[in-house]
Parts: C-alpha cells; structure tokens; sequence
C-alpha cells in the first residue's frame, strides 16, 4: 500500500464581552482532508484461486479467501469535507467562582482500511475498503470554583457519536465499518449470527448477514456517552499540594445498531448493540 493525505483547514474562536461577569466564546473549524490509496495486492492461497476458478463453489469464497486472498492493482482517492464547532456561555458570579454551558460538534475525516479482508473476493475494487467520516455532538455544564489555596472543577456531560468508526477483530480478519442507528425496533436483525436457530433451522452466513437493515428510517447516533468529571487540588503546606481527579461515564451503543449508512451489522458484531465497551 501507498497511502498519502492532504489535510487543509480553516478555523477561528473569538470571545464576545457581553457584560462584566458574561461572556460568550464562539469556535468554528472548517477542514478538507483527501485521502490517496495506491495498492499493489498479491496473493499465494492457492485455494482462494482454485475456489474463485470454480462458479459451484463461490459460496465457500469469504471464508477461504479471509486470508491474502486476492489479487488488486489500482488507485483509489476520496475528499471529506467538515465543519465543527463549539460555543460557550460562561458567567461569573464572584472572583471564586465561574459556571458554564458549552455545545460542541466534532468531525473526524474517513479514509480507506488497509486490511484486504474487506475486499470482495469475487469483485475486489479498492472502494471496498473506504470508510466514511464521524460525527459528534456533546453539552457540557460544569463549575469552575478557586480559593487560596485550592481549586476544583465540576463538569456534567452528555455525547453522542454518529458514523461511528469501528476497528475490531472477529478471530480471522479486521472489520473497519461506520456503525449508526434504527428509528425503529429492527426485531433482533442485528443480533443473529450464523447457526443461530431460526424456525428450527440454524442461519446460514448470507441469511445471518442480510437481517437488520434500515434503508427506510432516519439514521441515529451508535453510542451515547453520559456522566461526571471533578477535579480537585490544593496547596496546604508551600512545596505541597495534593490532586484528586474522578470521572464517572455511563457509554453504551444503541440497541438498535445498523452498519453503514442503514446496512445490516455485520454478523461477527452480535453482540454490540446494546452493549456498554470493555
């Protein structure tokens, strides 16, 4: 692979006065990032080829085909595009003491993945390999309170991220996908997997795969992430001063999970709709 990026950006924060004790800060950020891949693929699984040679036996093609399967020479490149921003109302009541509330949104390009096991094997093209960019919004509240010898600092806040950049291990390959959310309830689609009983019957891969789309409803956020952060220092003696930092997040993805853009989760991902990160 011969990966290269160009990275181009416009940003700015300012700070309005509004009276004394308020003031407002306003940040915006513009960004263009295009992302070149080159690739030169081969491969010595021969039983990938003898397979891919033999149209009764395609079936048998992701599986064997996992590893250094296929064959690719060619370029592919893509161009993001993002704006992110922030805007804080502070206020001070006193010399000791400053509350807040601020609203940001965060923008992080996409790219291509450089493990091949995303290539279709039947049809490689380098597109198969491209990732879209992610998304987040975040409030925060929180006190920032000072003294003679001690400070602290208190903050509430609540995230979400959409277009959600996965990198995970399955056992055999690495998956790289955007995973986003269902307005409605999928009805289990995006927890089955490959022998799961069905009617009597275990799913086979392109069953277990083809459940659990959402084409046809609004796209929400994959996870949410909530909670509490404090810190908190002091000086009670000169040349001693003692910190004390704690943070409390409530993450977990959303129930109803779809990959990207609405596509069915991938069945090596069962067990992540619902599920709070190790």
């Amino acid at each position: 692979y011969d990966r290269g990026i160009t990275r181009f950006a416009l940003f700015t924060n300012n700070v309005w006065t509004i009276s004394p004790a308020l003031s407002l800060t306003g940040g915006l950020r513009w960004e263009q990032v295009k992302t070149r891949l080159d690739a030169t693929l081969l491969s010595d699984n021969s039983l990938c080829r003898a397979i891919l040679a033999s149209p009764a036996d395609a079936a048998a093609a992701p599986l064997a085909c996992a590893i250094n399967g296929v064959v690719l020479a060619g370029d592919e490149s893509v161009t993001d595009t993002g704006v992110s921003g922030t805007v804080v109302l502070s206020w001070r009541p006193s010399e000791a003491a400053m509350l807040y509330a601020s609203l940001a949104t965060g923008w992080k390009p996409g790219g291509f993945s450089l493990d091949r096991s995303g290539l279709d094997p039947l049809a490689p093209s380098l597109s198969q390999l491209r990732y879209l960019p992610e998304t987040s919004r975040a409030i925060e509240v929180g006190a920032k309170l000072t003294a003679a010898r001690a400070w602290a600092n208190i903050a509430l806040f609540h995230e979400r991220f959409s277009n959600l950049q996965l990198g995970a291990f399955d056992g055999a390959r690495y998956l790289v996908a955007n995973l986003g959310s269902c307005g409605r309830d999928l009805g289990g689609g995006n927890r089955d997997f490959a022998g799961l009983p069905v009617n009597g019957s275990p799913l086979t891969p392109a069953e277990a795969a083809a459940t659990g789309a959402c084409f046809d409803d609004a796209q929400g956020p994959a996870a949410t992430s909530r909670g509490v952060e404090v810190e908190a220092a002091m000086a009670p003696f000169k040349d001693v001063s003692l910190g004390l930092g704690l943070t409390y997040a409530d993450v977990g993805y959303d129930s109803q999970l779809t990959g990207t853009e609405g596509a069915p989760l991938s069945p090596a991902l069962f067990l992540l709709p619902g599920a709070r990160p190790a």
